[in-house]
């Protein structure tokens, strides 16, 4: 495959051919977002006439939540296409900036075709505002932002849940320590939404 104005161009793997029904297949192992013309030559015949054009496709259309705790934590859905299902293909950040050394990267925890399931950086450095959301394909492509906005809003102190107190207790049947956190404006239901740290001593 190459790109119409000849910067960019994409072999395929032919892995099989019908001489009856006059098809040849090819693996496909992606390519730079784009439009291609699909060039066929062969040893023996030369270049054919072809006028079949493919489209690569990297773009995410949505992603939820549009904000969260300017410390981090929060669990993003990114929806899209075409992702990897290897987590490690498509890295996410949240926000370009680099000097304060503030960590901008969303962990990838889940990653399929069309979602990327990731979870925000904690970091107490981090300022209340707009960042920009950023997939990755590979290291270097950026997915094109097809969504109603780009950005992720980080919430500042006073706008997040407040935890008033926290009880601990030993649940001898299970052999493991609980603790139950309360407070006010926690909306979360699912335990799969939320996550909780405890720090040790310095």
């Amino acid at each position: 495959m190459v790109r119409p104005n000849g910067d960019l161009t994409r072999y395929l793997n032919v892995v099989d051919f019908d001489k009856v029904a006059n098809t040849i297949t090819v693996k496909y192992g992606g390519a730079y977002s784009g439009e291609y013309k699909v060039s066929v030559t062969s040893k023996l015949q030369g270049s054919f006439n072809s006028k079949l054009k493919f489209n690569a496709v990297f773009e995410f259309t949505d992603f939820n939540p549009k904000e969260g705790s300017k410390y981090g934590g929060q669990l993003v859905t990114i929806t899209g296409g075409h992702f990897s299902t290897n987590p490690q293909d498509n890295p996410i950040k949240i926000g370009y900036e680099y000097q304060s050394g503030i960590i901008h990267y969303c962990k990838v925890l889940e990653s399929s075709e069309t979602e990327i399931k990731c979870r925000m950086s904690m970091d107490s450095r981090r300022q209340a505002g707009e960042q920009e959301l950023i997939v990755f394909a590979g290291t270097y492509e950026e997915a094109v932002c097809k969504a109603n906005t780009c950005n992720l809003t980080f919430l500042d102190s006073a706008d997040l849940p407040t935890v008033e107190r926290a009880a601990s207790s030993f649940d001898a049947a299970t052999g493991k320590h609980l603790i139950t956190v309360s407070g006010f404006d926690i909306t979360d239901a699912d335990t799969t939404t939320i996550q909780a740290y405890v720090a040790g001593r310095e």
